[in-house]
């Protein structure tokens, strides 16, 4: 049985926990949460369909990172060092990462076959061409975002899947920000270049693998005897519910725009019980939960905000200062919003 893990922090054990559920049924193990939180006295960890191992435990460096990344870059950096942590203490495994916001709905005994024959799998946001029709996604949506979706890794412990994960762990925790305009996207966006630099790696081509609303255009759901397929042809295995807003009834349009869920009939029943399940499982208590960790990056964030303003502002000259104390600040709006660099160094962090 390989080992399944995940991330989130506290405001997303709702998400983790329909995961939780999904692989207790499909796989008959029990999914493992990385807490990216301190423990909160307030959540019964122990009734929650999920093994808890506190990010801490693992990862010796938690506090630099946190203060570096913000919530999302500081989860996604996180995963190397989840697949190192089993690596390291279960020899030989295989070891299976999913995005909490998923939930399996068939065996995973095709992946695992694949991973007797391969050591590294990755999942394409997209199996075919898209037109050129200036919705979303496009094709330069990948272009920009990354090839390869970091919602599912896979890999068979061995010496190239080592190399891989440590390479990939030294690149996130180093420059795991989300800049695009820099070609830098979290942790996705080395996913590139995994095909290139490493041995015995797959890029699975099943249709049922991490359906996703990027990926519905190319995508269709039936139903028979129970059973969901994708376009007649693969079960599906598991679904990627990215972006989900709850109690909406709508698809992430504000990201992807080719469908309304009105336009997917096969996908309502689907996103309606994701709806329900997320209720069940206390999300409406769980996403109000403040991350500790985001909280520190808060404060690092403002202290240098705070720093930086004091250092422009000891550097006035005595006349600007006084001008400053004098003049109200909207009227220095209204010449700014008249002249350009004029005053520019005008000591209100949300001028």
């Amino acid at each position: 049985m390989p080992i399944i893990f995940t991330i989130c922090s506290n405001n997303y054990l709702a998400q983790a926990s329909v995961l939780g559920y999904s692989v207790r049924e499909q796989m008959k193990t029990d999914l493992i949460c990385l807490l990216v939180d301190e423990p909160n006295a307030a959540i019964d960890y122990s009734n929650l369909p999920l093994t808890i191992i506190p990010i801490r435990n693992i990862e010796a460096n938690i506090d630099v990172l946190a203060e570096k990344y913000n919530i999302i870059e500081l989860n996604a950096c996180l995963k190397p060092s989840g697949f190192k942590y089993f690596m390291d203490n279960f020899k030989e495994e295989k070891i299976i990462f999913l995005d909490p916001d998923t939930m399996i709905f068939s065996s995973f005994d095709t992946i695992e076959q694949l991973l007797d024959l391969h050591e590294i799998l990755l999942t394409p946001h997209i199996l075919s061409p898209i037109s050129p029709d200036k919705k979303r996604p496009s094709e330069n949506t990948f272009l920009n975002y990354g090839l390869y979706n970091a919602g599912f890794i896979a890999v068979r412990g061995s010496e190239e899947s080592t190399k891989f994960i440590n390479w990939w762990k030294e690149r996130t925790h180093e420059n795991g920000f989300d800049k695009v305009h820099d070609g830098i996207y979290a942790d996705q966006l080395y996913l590139n270049l995994v095909p290139v630099f490493f041995k015995g790696v797959h890029i699975i081509a099943d249709i049922g693998c991490n359906v996703a609303p990027w990926n519905i255009h190319e995508r269709y759901l039936t139903k028979a005897n129970g059973v969901l397929k994708v376009n007649d042809q693969d079960t599906l295995k598991f679904f990627h519910f990215g972006s989900f807003i709850i109690n909406s009834n709508e698809l992430p349009v504000h990201y992807y725009n080719r469908f309304f869920l009105k336009d997917r009939e096969d996908l309502h029943e689907l996103y309606d019980s994701y709806n329900k399940k997320l209720l069940a499982a206390g999300y409406l208590s769980y996403h109000k939960i403040d991350c500790c960790y985001f909280e520190r990056y808060i404060d690092h964030k403002l202290a240098g905000i705070e720093t930086a303003e004091q250092i422009k502002w000891s550097r006035h000259s005595f006349l600007k200062k006084l001008f400053y104390r004098i003049v109200p600040k909207s009227a220095v709006k209204v010449l700014l919003a008249k002249t350009t660099n004029v005053f520019n160094g005008y000591p209100y962090a949300d001028f």
